[in-house]
């Protein structure tokens, strides 16, 4: 599932949850389901567009990454984050690099998350 899918999800539940413990919840004149959903779907196109413009200008810069260690959707690669809790996705071995703050070249993002290599 792709990423942008998993915070939609995330997001719709969040809001759902809250929305149900809301004093509004019990108020009348409620807005339609309908409304609801348009409002969110439109939300979330902003915080793809700000996601995607946000690591796009990382693209080409040297990050410091603290190594988390395997990829949760590839094991065969690295997964860290930088300061700014970016994710960056890499190659190195899983046993000597976790944990460790790294140097990486980031080389591409396509949206949420940043490819890159260690330098």
């Amino acid at each position: 599932m792709p990423v942008s899918s998993l915070l939609e999800s995330a997001v719709n539940r969040s809001l759902q949850n809250c929305a149900d413990l809301s004093p509004a919840a019990e108020m009348d004149d409620q807005i339609p389901e309908t409304v609801k959903e348009e409002r969110n779907q439109r939300l979330l196109a902003v915080v793809d567009r700000l996601a995607k413009e946000k690591n796009a200008a990382i693209v080409g810069t040297v990050q410091k990454v603290l190594c988390e260690g395997p990829s949760k959707h590839n094991p065969s690669t690295l997964s860290g984050r930088t300061p700014q809790n970016k994710i960056v996705i890499f190659e190195g071995d899983v046993n000597k690099l976790t944990g460790e703050i790294l140097d990486v070249k980031v080389k591409e993002s396509t949206g949420f998350t940043t490819y890159g290599e260690v330098i």
